[in-house]
């Protein structure tokens, strides 16, 4: 079984994860994982999904500095953060200006929500 929001988010059985960010925060939010699933806080190749979490924009663009570059190959990325506390266009104007674009929000609770991000 797996944790709704890890559903939502596509990450399935024998999935390599790198979690960045607020480790403790997505680890709670993809809870309980499927089968197999392998989490890294590090860049792990290959890898099957990447989740940036954070709670603050400059902490974010920060995050995505370091680690947007090393993902093009990878077929899930995806943002979270706390609805309350930032705002999805401005979030999407932070991944924009790394050359990504992002979806728009789907809801993992009653505070987190995940925006999938692509390269434009």
């Amino acid at each position: 079984m797996t944790g709704e929001a890890a559903d939502l988010l596509g990450i399935g059985e024998g999935f390599r994860v790198w979690l960045a960010g607020h480790r403790d925060e997505a680890a709670r939010l993809l809870s309980p994982l499927s089968e197999g699933v392998e989490v890294f806080d590090e860049d792990a190749d290959p890898l099957d999904a990447a989740i940036t979490v954070a709670d603050d924009l400059s902490v974010l663009a920060d995050l995505l500095d370091d680690v947007l570059p090393r993902l093009s190959a990878v077929p899930l990325v995806w943002v979270c953060f706390p609805s309350h506390d930032l705002d999805a266009e401005e979030v999407a104007e932070v991944v924009h200006g790394h050359g990504w674009g992002a979806t728009a929000p789907v809801s993992l609770d009653d505070t987190w929500v995940a925006m999938r991000l692509a390269q434009d």
